[in-house]
């Protein structure tokens, strides 16, 4: 889904937040609110201020920090 979160979605004080996306311009990310179409529960039509067909948003965040490979605290004991 889209990294924006639900329409209906609320900031403190119980305000409803408007969905937003972010452009890339020159090496940062500017934010673009937008309005939400239709959607098959994968891809969503948006349109706004600056949307036009094709334009590349960031939709979501990827961290920095590697994978974990093991986690000890779900480690399974050996049957005994």
């Amino acid at each position: 889904g889209l990294g924006f979160g639900p329409p209906g979605r609320t900031r403190r004080g119980g305000a409803a937040a408007t969905p937003t996306v972010y452009q890339l311009v020159n090496g940062q990310p500017v934010e673009m609110q937008i309005t939400v179409g239709l959607t098959d529960g994968a891809r969503s039509e948006i349109s706004g201020e600056g949307v036009t067909e094709g334009l590349k948003v960031i939709v979501e965040q990827i961290t920095a920090d590697p994978p974990r490979p093991f986690n000890p605290a779900r480690a399974m004991a050996a049957p005994r």
